[in-house]
């Protein structure tokens, strides 16, 4: 079991543990609900719901996996996993920070001497091997890629050839060439000797380059499943479906990985969090490219990675915090977050409203302000963790006096009064080493003037045989002393050199936090900044946005990191782990997806703790010879008012009630409140659609124009054709099908922005509490006059029906946004260019059909005037699918909002009905009745130790991991 975050000493209460115990005391209460009648539990219905309570608890739904992948690799699971997807340029150096943060050189790039070449998943399991699953592409889509490189040989309708430099900007030939480690001249080789075959010559082609490699012919369309018991096996077993590094010769198998699957029980992904690192799209194949989309789709959260001196400025940072912004205000975190803040602290929040305030604090984007730097001169032949990438040729100690002269850097260290102590210590421990190295050095210079004289005192005496050797010995003794003395200056010298180089270490140490810090703030500023500009575009400039010019956002996490420093801290026994920012960080990456997993073990916790609770009153129910025949006419008179009409009936022989019991009156409360809310919701979406409509016409009109100036750059005709084959799109061109569609992505993202349906579950939420409580107060106005105790029961039975209905509406309005954010991909131009090439699948393929001399001239041509024919129906057809997922996903949302409301009434009544029930007075009964209520009472109270230290720990939890470093 893993340790949970901040809970070393407590009594574990990790999700896993939860589930566990829920599932057992689920058992114990089904044994002693099953063996009660069921009139000692009101009768039959009650105690049907009881065993549905139960049931959901004993075999919990497995939540659902939003990113692409089997659930053969991925077993499925109760708890949640939360995707958390590294973001950023090829050759950052993200796989480095990725393995410092897991602890683990066991990526894939680390053994190809290259960035990423596939979307990279690590995720957890509880067992000390090491699992992994390596995907590679299709055979059909490694044919195509031959094919476009034996086309890009041929000479273009000029009768030019490519150059090399050219040929290695495409995507195809660059992979073909790399991966086989084949040339130019053994490409055109293989192509002149397949012209001469019977069979087309590129399918010839490809033929001859697979029985080259006739392991590849395995591999292509396969996957891969490896098992080893240490990183060392796992890196010998994975070299073999790797092949050599990119420097190398050799059949290169990472160049056709599509995806690769890591399993192991890192401490980072121990918690639900599943770890995706995404190759930067530089130089991925058409089929890669894709699946990065789709993951970057579908993921809970996105860490941007960018180098230090650009996290500030770089366009996909500010492009990501914009997206951000949006859904923020689509999910209303700074609404929870005002909740949560007001009045108290966390300390001293209910246990209702803890969850609220996690999840006000949950961010879909984080930033890493990655510092790339020269690592520690010893360490350099020794490590395979330390790779130097886009860094400054500098050494450690220019690089501290660089900083200090950085405007930013600067500005932090001059009113740092420790920072300015610590430089006067340097100052004078250098000059105190500078003294000693001068006398270590005058005595080296006396000494060899001594030892020179020495030299030819020896000379003379030797000459002289019987000469007088006073003078000798003066001088040998004089030899000796200085050795004496200088062995004592050099101790002095190497205790100097050790205090100037340890105060010059913290120098350095402090600096590097300050160049952090300095990073933080600047991006920090620079999501305040967007901030401040959406709500001036939702505010019409409204004065009251504006801030201080120096103020920082503080939700967005921001974590300035170094790999290098950290790997150098590692290997060199250094302290200074911490100051690197790779701990905070991977506590930071554990506890987003240890959120989630406690956040799913409290909405199944306290229903049932509620359900188990509302049991006990129910079987500990007094009969009427216990309180009297008044009180039990008072009771029956509360059933006859408030009992819905099939439940009044099982205990009343009278039906003269007119009015809808609990149930009844709420669920036509909550259904007028829903319409309502639906009504307008759907009047939105009839303003999307019309909106949606006027941009289909503007595509449609710009079709031809847009198809005309997609074929007017002059390309090899090789190139038009793997666009053609790929279906519009192709390395480093324009996506033909988003270009398209641009028109209509336009119209759609503004409306989309404009729609409100989403809205719908605040205001509902608001609208259905108060309902509900209006109702509860009728309940106990109609109980004025009667019994004190049961009034008094009576407003228990209320309140804890208020906390049900807040309980029930929190979850429902974090489903039904789940469902809203699931399906935002919808208005993102990549599914709507997926739509497009759909619809222009046809004709994609009769363009790519045309061969023969002039072919590329009509080729464009039926590629305008097809586009142009499809676009008159198409974008028309895109808009209505486009409105039907919509309506469809309102749909879903209002299923999920009634499902809700009906629970809602049900167990309200139930649960107030525990203050009317009256039991039959027989003995055998009252025995049963009376065993059943000492077991229950005893799962009522653990579940209710159970949930408060859930409750503890997440506030414990959340309140210890960093969401910045350096801190703010």
């Amino acid at each position: 079991m893993s340790q949970r975050l901040g809970s070393r000493d407590a009594v574990p209460t990790d999700p896993r543990s939860v589930l566990s115990d829920l599932a057992r005391h689920a058992t114990s209460l089904k044994a002693i609900v099953t063996e009660l009648p069921p009139a000692s539990l009101d009768g039959p219905e009650r105690k049907e719901h009881i065993l549905d309570a139960i049931e959901k608890v004993s075999h919990p739904l497995p939540a659902k996996l939003k990113i692409p992948i089997s659930s053969d690799v991925l077993s499925p699971s109760p708890l949640p996993r939360t995707s958390i997807g590294i973001i950023g340029s090829t050759g950052l150096g993200k796989s480095t920070l990725l393995s410092s943060v897991l602890g683990r050189d066991i990526l894939p790039a680390s053994s190809v001497g290259r960035g990423t070449a596939a979307p990279t998943i690590i995720t957890y399991h509880p067992d000390d091997h090491i699992e992994a699953s390596l995907t590679f592409m299709p055979l059909e889509e490694f044919r195509g890629a031959v094919e476009s490189t034996m086309d890009l040989l041929e000479p273009d309708e000029n009768g030019r050839i490519l150059l090399n430099s050219e040929l290695m900007e495409d995507p195809s030939y660059a992979m073909i060439s790399e991966s086989l480690s084949l040339s130019r001249k053994d490409l055109m080789r293989i192509k002149k000797g397949s012209n001469g075959a019977h069979e087309d010559g590129q399918q010839a082609s490809v033929n001859a380059v697979l029985q080259m490699y006739p392991e590849l012919t395995a591999l292509l369309g396969s996957t891969i499943s490896i098992r080893e018991t240490n990183e060392k096996s796992f890196r010998d077993a994975l070299e073999q479906y790797m092949g050599p590094t990119r420097d190398r010769k050799g059949l290169k198998k990472w160049a056709f990985l599509t995806l690769f699957v890591i399993k192991y029980n890192a401490e980072v992904v121990s918690d639900g969090s599943i770890l995706i690192d995404l190759p930067g799209s530089d130089d991925c194949s058409a089929i890669v490219t894709r699946a990065i989309e789709r993951f970057k789709e579908r993921l809970d959260v996105k860490l941007v990675a960018v180098l230090s001196p650009r996290a500030s400025t770089e366009a996909i940072v500010n492009e990501h915090m914009v997206e951000e912004i949006k859904r923020r205000r689509r999910t209303h975190m700074e609404q929870l977050e005002e909740e949560g803040e007001e009045g108290a602290g966390p300390d001293t929040l209910d246990k209702h409203r803890v969850a609220n305030v996690f999840q006000a604090n949950s961010t879909g984007l984080a930033v890493i302000s990655e510092f790339i730097s020269i690592p520690h001169p010893k360490l350099m032949p020794h490590s395979n963790l330390l790779k130097v990438t886009q860094c400054d040729a500098l050494t450690r100690d220019d690089e501290t006096q660089r900083l200090e002269e950085d405007r930013d850097v600067k500005r932090l260290l001059q009113g740092d009064a420790e920072y300015q102590k610590l430089v006067e210590e340097c100052v004078r421990t250098q000059a105190e080493y500078d003294a000693k190295s001068a006398i270590l050095q005058s005595l080296d210079d006396e000494g060899i003037r001594g030892l020179k004289r020495l030299k030819l005192s020896n000379e003379a005496q030797a000459a002289a045989r019987d000469g007088n050797d006073s003078e000798h010995s003066e001088l040998a003794q004089a030899a000796s002393d200085r050795r004496v003395e200088r062995q004592e200056a050099e101790r002095e010298m190497k205790r100097a050199r050790k205090s100037y180089q340890q105060s010059m270490e913290r120098r350095r140490v402090m600096v590097t936090r300050a160049r952090y810090l300095a990073s933080g703030v600047n991006v920090r500023r620079s999501f305040r900044d967007c901030v401040i500009d959406a709500n001036q575009d939702v505010d019409h400039g409204s004065e009251d946005s504006d801030a201080e010019e120096d103020g920082e956002d503080l939700s967005l996490p921001v974590f300035a990191t170094s790999a290098q420093d950290f790997n150098w801290a590692v290997t060199s026994g250094n302290s200074e782990l911490e100051s690197t920012g790779v701990p905070a960080l991977r506590k930071f990456l554990r506890h987003l997806g240890a959120r989630a997993e406690y956040q799913a073990a409290l909405d199944l916790l306290r229903p049932f703790r509620a359900e188990v609770e509302s049991t006990h009153l129910l079987v500990t129910a007094s009969d009427s010879e216990t309180i009297g025949e008044k009180v039990a006419r008072q009771k029956q008179d509360l059933r006859n008012r408030w009992a819905s009409r099939d439940l009044r009936s099982l205990r009343s022989s009278t039906n003269s009630a007119t009015t809808n019991g609990i149930r009844l009156s709420l669920e036509a409360a909550f259904a007028k409140k829903v319409k309502e809310r639906l009504g307008k919701a759907r009047a939105d979406l009839q303003v999307l659609e019309t909106t949606c409509e006027e941009g289909a016409q503007a595509a449609s009109n710009a079709a031809r124009p847009t198809a005309q100036s997609l074929m007017e750059p002059k390309k090899h005709w090789g190139i038009y054709r793997a666009v053609m084959r790929r279906h519009g799109h192709y390395g480093d061109l324009p996506d033909f099908n988003i270009t398209l569609v641009d028109h209509l992505f336009q119209a759609i993202e503004t409306a989309v922005d404009d729609y409100c349906g989403w809205e719908i579950l605040d205001r509902l939420q608001a609208d259905l509490t108060k309902v509900a409580s209006a109702l509860f107060h009728n309940v106990r106005v109609s109980a004025i006059g009667y019994d004190e105790n049961l009034n008094r029961q009576l407003r228990q039975a209320t309140a804890r029906s208020q906390e049900n209905v807040q309980r029930s509406l929190d979850k429902m309005k974090r489903e039904g946004s789940a469902i809203f954010q699931e399906n935002r991909h919808l208005s993102t131009r990549t599914f709507l260019g997926s739509e497009v090439q759909s619809h222009l699948e046809d004709v994609y393929d009769e363009a790519f059909g045309y061969r023969g001399n002039g072919f590329l001239k009509k080729m464009k041509a039926y590629f305008v005037e097809a586009v142009w024919e499809a676009g008159e129906t198409m974008f028309d057809d895109i808009t209505r699918e486009f409105v039907d997922y919509q309506s469809a996903i309102l749909n879903e949302v209002e299923a999920l909002i009634k499902t809700t409301c009906t629970q809602i009434a049900k167990e309200c009544e139930m649960e107030i009905s525990n203050a009317w029930v009256v039991p039959a007075k027989e003995r055998k009964l009252i025995r049963t009745r009376t065993k059943a209520a000492t077991s229950v009472q005893s799962i009522a109270q653990s579940l209710s130790l159970l949930e408060t230290k859930l409750v503890e720990e997440m506030r414990r939890s959340e309140n210890s991991v960093p969401t910045c470093h350096p801190a703010p």
